[in-house]
């Protein structure tokens, strides 16, 4: 009996401990409150970011990482609501979390805050152009005191290419292979070394050495009320642009392309309208806003240099605008020059487009004259052959200039077009439907004596000779390749 009852005791005994013990609270462990990120900013420079934050502790541990787990997160412990964190890449994304610290215990990490760390100078503009047909000059901006240049150049890839340091703002690679792509990359960094700018990256070839260069004319037509077949600027733009982006032009003269604004488009002028549906990398020396009688000479900034340029006014209110460029692949300058002459066929508006032209050649000969630059004139001078009220503005003109869709001359007649296209269609269209085949010319590429391989007169037809879709302007555009001297 008293065995039994000592058993069941201990296990009385057994079930109230276990039931105690059940009964017993864990303790409460204190954890600070978390921290929350107020504010982060990022220096100038990009090598470094200043963060803030609000909440009290007596320190705080920040840690930053470029991954958003923190696997590997530096840190660092402050006492104060700031940190500056230096020796950051440039760009780069950071992620930054704080926790409050209060008497060695630690809060749960902030939710998190990014920092984008910016290169503080944009990427050296730089250019790759050939010299010869073993060589290559690759040409960038300086980038100013405290700056220096890294430079690295490889046929493919850059890996172990040797990174260069010129002082200059011009490097020649020689000795290369012809007809041969290259590639040269650049960046700016400060006296010790550290990235300033991402790096730029450009090709050149050996083989546009000489590459000859594609000019034009076209007169675009103004904002009218629409006639016939003629559409309303809005919906002709979009093919006008359209056109002059087939065509590949390294330079071309635009006329009506006038300098007013735009019913209902605020500030826009059918200039810029036109340029913004060109789009890039084209450009025009002048800004579309300028007054200039709706001329105007658009570039691609990747073939050319726009060096210099101006216009000028002329009789009855017309102008006549000029640019000197330089063109990459041969490093040889030119004049070129767009206008737009007087219109009727009376013979006194003949007579003011004889004093335009005498304007024009005027201009142009003393421009070209400082550096015997040859030249390239083009334009609507509104007189042909056969044109009511005589054609003695083409006669004066090409007493200086010569016209490739003539023979040769004896003046250097090398400028006479190799191959003509499609030159038994008129320049203009009328906005017609069916395209004219008088194979007469008011449209103008005047040149003074070079190499002309080609002239066309651009028409997109059908196989019945009518022009396809909306017809983008009552004139068709005109282009010659030619090679500068």
């Amino acid at each position: 009996m008293l065995k039994r009852t000592g058993k069941w005791l201990r296990r009385v005994l057994l079930v109230v401990f276990a039931a105690v013990v059940l009964v017993i609270p864990e303790a409460v462990v204190w954890v600070p409150p978390p921290v929350m990120l107020a504010n982060l900013q990022v220096d100038a420079r990009g090598m470094e970011a200043i963060a803030t934050w609000q909440g009290e502790a007596s320190e705080f541990l920040v840690l930053w990482d470029t991954d958003p787990s923190m696997a590997g997160a530096k840190s660092r412990t402050v006492t104060v609501n700031e940190i500056t964190i230096t020796g950051l890449e440039p760009d780069t994304v950071y992620y930054l979390a704080v926790e409050a610290v209060i008497d060695y215990k630690q809060s749960v990490d902030t939710s998190f805050r990014t920092a984008e760390i910016y290169y503080s100078m944009a990427a050296p503009p730089l250019e790759l152009t050939p010299i010869s047909a073993t060589a290559l000059r690759a040409r960038w901006e300086d980038g100013g005191a405290e700056t220096r240049i890294e430079l690295q150049f490889a046929q493919g890839s850059f890996d172990g290419a040797e990174t260069q340091t010129p002082s200059a703002t011009a490097m020649d690679f020689t000795d290369l292979a012809k007809a041969t792509e290259y590639r040269v990359r650049a960046r700016y960094v400060d006296p010790v070394g550290y990235p300033l700018s991402e790096w730029k990256v450009v090709t050149g070839s050996t083989a546009d050495y000489g590459r000859p260069l594609r000019v034009g004319s076209y007169n675009v037509r103004g904002v009218h009320t629409p006639k016939g077949n003629e559409k309303a600027w809005g919906v002709r733009v979009p093919y006008i642009a359209e056109m002059i982006r087939s065509l590949d032009i390294d330079v071309m003269g635009l006329q009506e392309a006038y300098q007013y604004k735009l019913k209902g488009r605020g500030k826009v002028t059918q200039c810029e309208d036109l340029i913004n549906n060109i789009g890039s990398p084209y450009k025009t020396t002048i800004s579309p806003r300028t007054k200039k009688g709706g001329n105007a000479i658009l570039y691609n900034p990747e073939r050319v240099t726009y060096i210099k340029g101006g216009f000028k006014r002329l009789l009855k209110a017309r102008f006549v605008i000029w640019g000197i460029f330089e063109q990459k692949s041969t490093g040889k300058r030119f004049l070129f020059a767009t206008a737009h002459l007087t219109t009727g066929h009376a013979a006194a508006n003949n007579t003011q487009r004889n004093t335009q032209v005498k304007q024009i050649v005027d201009l142009l000969t003393g421009i070209a004259a400082a550096d015997n630059l040859p030249t390239i004139l083009v334009g609507d001078f509104n007189t042909y052959f056969g044109s009511r009220g005589g054609n003695t503005p083409y006669e004066t003109v090409t007493k200086t200039y010569l016209d490739p869709l003539q023979p040769a001359d004896g003046r250097g007649g090398v400028a006479a077009a190799a191959v003509k296209i499609n030159t038994r269609y008129s320049t203009y269209n009328n906005f017609q439907r069916r395209a004219r085949t008088t194979g007469t010319y008011m449209d103008y590429i005047l040149v003074t004596p070079m190499r002309v391989s080609e002239w066309e007169t651009v028409v997109n037809l059908d196989s019945k000779g009518n022009f396809i879709g909306t017809i983008p302007s009552d004139h068709n555009p005109i282009r010659a390749t030619v090679w500068l001297p």
